[in-house]
């Protein structure tokens, strides 16, 4: 429907107005008036009626308008919507990524500070295992000394035979040591 009234072409007040010539045996005229009144009060009506209609359509049109932008807002939400959920997935994704990348270098580090403490602690056995067996080599050579002072100390029949490998061990049984009287 347009926005503009229509107008009808003939008003009740014409119909109701409009005189007809006279004739001799022609329609009652009463009864033509009442036909002319009650046509024109149907008119009327209709005229009425046309007139809520175009006032609805107008009504209907406007609400359609505001419709219309309701929904190009609710698209225009719906889309900032859509990207700000792509933003935040995009970020926590970068931000995971970050995290995950962290994680590994942090593992990394853990990795070679181990390997390194690793490295560190067999040195320190290798240094400790040589200490060791020098002073084992220490101690031999001062026994083995001690055993040859020994031996220049008490005469050749009173001289007790050690084993070497009781020297070696690093320690000479005292049940097997001389006595003096």
């Amino acid at each position: 429907m347009s926005e503009n009234i229509v107008e009808p072409r003939l008003t009740p007040l014409q119909v109701e107005k409009t005189v007809f010539p006279r004739r001799a045996f022609g329609y009652d005229r009463g009864a033509v008036d009442a036909f002319r009144r009650d046509v024109a009060k149907e008119m009327e009506r209709l005229v009425q009626r046309v007139r809520q209609l175009e006032q609805s359509e107008r009504e209907l049109l406007s609400e359609v308008g505001r419709f219309r932008e309701l929904e190009t807002t609710l698209k225009e939400a719906v889309l900032l919507g859509q990207r700000a959920a792509d933003e935040t997935r995009a970020a926590a994704h970068a931000e995971a990524d970050a995290v995950l990348s962290e994680a590994r270098a942090v593992a990394r580090q853990l990795q070679q500070d181990a390997e390194l403490q690793v490295q560190q602690m067999r040195q320190e056995v290798a240094r400790l295992q040589a200490e060791r067996e020098g002073l084992v080599a220490g101690l031999r050579a001062l026994l083995e000394g001690f055993a040859a002072r020994l031996e220049t100390f008490i005469p050749a029949t009173a001289a007790v035979s050690v084993p070497r490998e009781e020297v070696q061990d690093g320690a000479v049984a005292a049940r097997d040591a001389p006595r003096e009287p």
